[in-house]
């Protein structure tokens, strides 16, 4: 292969890296609400399907948006649409901190999965025009650790912006709204007393006789709620055996009617039990002549002894996670404690103790982070403006030298910028054989590749006990093995590249790494320690990653002038395989959770994903039939 010299300017780095910032944002502001739902599900008042319902609609739209997001970049330029996508998506980031409920936060969502769809095609298209043949595995590499730095960061600056956006100058104090099952809180809080539990004890003497018959109120609320519940499933059990005893004949029939008859007898029992239930709930509502007057009088009396009293005592915390703000306070001497931090840590108490009934104080901050995030996506935007340029002969920074370089090796169409693509490819695509079989490969990578960022806690725990915060290790371990892969992965592709061929330089990254994470996950079937399970985990995190440069650089070689196009075809079909997934661990694993079936269902993947990309060619360049040229606008 020809060299070429040197060259005395390197802006094609410049833009690589702001690629790479625009990869950090980018999963900065995909995962930040993974970490913030907790706080938003207790503000907005949403149920765990809603939940699940808003974390997948992003899934939904970044899928289906893929290409049409890649053609609009092949059309119009990436300069223009990256920027837009990025405001686009930083907007909506944004806007997640106004939302009011779960409609609201479904459609911001849905808009924020479309905005962001369109990052990664256009990023291969930027360095499918800046990098040489010979540096696109590095750079497509630089801008995939991007991303996977963003998802590192997102929980620590998550955290760290959240509580940055409540200090303990903030009011500590519980508002209307704060308890989120006063029934519950209720029941448990006169439960302890009652046991004589020290930090209960100490607030229960602090309180009015009219917070007193609040806190009595609700938990005989709470018992007539659950006798009447009692009482329904009691008649529905009643009336089965009825049913069943009605259609039984011979010996069964007499067998079966005793059985109805002591339902019915326990039915009997369970309303009586309901009615005296209900009659004490109304003497004590008696007692509390507004509930909504009463509640906001004990939060008052509540707030007043939390500000004053000193309720740490370590007996009522053993086997409860103290969140780390209260740590820290509770290394200061109490005496030194002004009101506010006194406030603050016997608040985060409270909720250690009440975790599922109080909203958490320093929720109030993720409105905050997220309108943060917006405005930092607005600053990326200008950065990514004043850098990037669409190709390299309309930066004025690059030289002749860094041209020359660039351009080597490169079909002379592919240097002509002097017209504007047509529609999108779909009939080239689907002609396409190698673009078909490499779907298939990342529709497989993405399905055998899931099972670390959702099944892997479930598995350390239950096969293997570790603990909560060991656990934390081992996942972020295995994950962080991956942008090693990624960089690697990227090297060893350009140098194949240099000293092998083009089409193996794609190939042999992929289908190798493929089969060693087939590999990994087959030696987990064997008896081994947690350890060892998660040194093959991160042999699949590496694995994964490593490939993932060749199949940039793929899609780069053989699309031409739809790079964006093309690349969102591919990253289409793997998002669809990270979307089917969960169901399908779910289903092959079953409800005694045989894991084994997950590691052999994980290998077959990999196996087929392999096998797949074995077959890809890089000869086979896209053809685009009666492509209509538009003459470029300035």
């Amino acid at each position: 292969m020809a060299s070429v010299e040197p060259t005395n300017s390197y802006v094609r780095y410049r833009v690589i890296f702001v690629c790479m910032l625009m990869a950090v944002l980018l999963y900065l502001d995909r995962f930040c609400i993974s970490f913030a739902e907790v706080f938003i599900k207790d503000e907005l008042g949403l149920s765990d399907e809603q939940i699940g319902i808003l974390l997948g609609s992003f899934f939904v739209s970044y899928a289906l948006c893929q290409v049409p997001s890649g053609w609009f970049s092949d059309r119009f330029g990436s300069r223009k649409m990256l920027t837009i996508y990025i405001l686009m998506w930083s907007l909506f980031t944004a806007m997640t901190g106004l939302a009011t409920g779960f409609i609201s936060l479904l459609i911001f969502r849905l808009g924020f999965g479309l905005s962001q769809a369109g990052a990664y095609p256009t990023s291969a298209n930027i360095v499918s025009k800046w990098m040489p043949l010979t540096e696109r595995g590095f750079a497509s590499s630089m801008v995939t650790v991007g991303g996977r730095i963003g998802g590192a960061l997102a929980p620590v600056l998550t955290a760290l912006l959240i509580i940055m956006y409540v200090p303990l100058t903030e009011s500590s104090d519980l508002t209307t709204g704060d308890i989120m099952n006063p029934h519950g809180l209720a029941t448990t809080f006169l439960k302890r007393v009652e046991e004589k539990q020290e930090f209960e004890t100490k607030i229960y003497a602090g309180l009015t006789p009219e917070s007193k018959n609040y806190l009595y109120a609700e938990a005989v609320a709470a018992k007539a709620e659950a006798a009447a519940e009692a009482a329904t499933t009691a008649r529905k059990v009643a009336e089965d055996t009825a049913a069943i005893a009605a259609n039984a004949s011979g010996e069964k029939k007499a067998l079966a009617e005793t059985e109805a008859k002591n339902a019915a007898a326990a039915a009997e029992l369970a309303v009586a039990e309901a009615a005296a239930a209900a009659d004490a709930a109304v003497e004590a509502k008696a007692l509390v002549k507004s509930f909504t007057k009463a509640e906001s009088s004990f939060l008052v009396n509540l707030n007043s002894i939390l500000q004053e009293q000193q309720l740490y005592n370590p007996a009522d915390f053993e086997g409860l996670t103290l969140n780390k703000q209260a740590e820290q306070l509770l290394e200061v001497s109490p005496g030194e404690l002004n009101v506010e931090q006194k406030s603050r840590l016997n608040r985060l108490l409270f909720e250690a103790r009440y975790a599922a009934d109080v909203r958490k104080v320093q929720g109030k901050g993720w409105r905050k982070m997220m309108m943060t995030y917006g405005l930092v996506g607005i600053a990326v935007a200008v950065i990514f403006w004043w850098v990037i340029r669409d190709y390299p002969r309309a930066h004025p920074s690059c030289s002749e030298q860094e041209l020359e370089l660039i351009e080597h090796g490169r079909l002379e169409s592919d240097k002509d910028h002097s017209k504007q693509i047509g529609g999108i490819p779909f009939k080239a695509i689907m002609k396409n054989q190698s673009l078909w079989l490499l779907s298939l490969s990342q529709f497989c990578t993405n399905v055998g590749w899931l099972f670390l960022v959702t099944w892997l806690p479930r598995f350390l725990d239950e096969a293997y006990q570790v603990p909560l915060e060991e656990r934390g290790k081992m996942i972020t371990f295995a994950l962080a093995v991956g942008w090693f892969g990624t960089l690697s992965g990227g090297k060893v592709t350009d140098w194949l590249m240099k000293h092998i061929s083009l089409r193996w330089s794609r190939v042999l990254p992929i289908a190798i790494s493929r089969f060693t994470a087939m590999a990994a996950y087959l030696v987990c079937l064997m008896d081994i320690s947690p350890w060892t399970s998660v040194i093959m985990f991160s042999i699949v995190a590496f694995s994964t990653d490593f490939g993932s440069p060749a199949m940039w650089a793929f899609n780069q070689d053989i699309a031409g002038k739809h790079v964006g196009s093309v690349l969102g075809w591919g990253n289409m079909w793997g998002n669809l395989g990270a979307a089917v997934a969960p169901s399908l661990m779910i289903a092959v694993i079953g409800k005694e959770h045989n894991w084994s079936m997950a590691f052999i269902t994980c290998a077959i993947a990999f196996l087929i994903a392999g096998v797949a990309s074995l077959c890809v060619d890089t000869s086979k360049t896209l053809v685009v039939d009666d492509e209509e040229s538009i003459p470029a606008t300035a």
